[in-house]
């Protein structure tokens, strides 16, 4: 598969300490992320694409932050 351009990650599901439901969410941002086509832009720019070229995101459903969005480009 080839790679998305992007690095989304997100909390376990069903985590009994979850606040909030981020499953709606996370689909929503990959489904725009994906047609941002990003993956191309990034290999227009660098050769080769590494991983510190791709953006991250992390979605957290609590406090604890178990996808750690504190360290993430873009947290949630």
């Amino acid at each position: 598969m080839k790679n998305p351009g992007f690095q989304l990650e997100h909390c376990r599901p069903d985590c009994p300490k979850s606040l909030r439901k981020w499953k709606a969410l996370y689909e929503t941002l990959n489904k725009n992320l994906t047609a941002l086509n990003l993956s191309e832009a990034l290999e227009a720019k660098f050769s080769p694409v590494l991983h510190h070229h791709l953006p991250k995101i992390g979605i957290a459903g609590c406090p604890n932050g178990c996808s750690q969005p504190d360290i993430k480009d873009f947290g949630i």
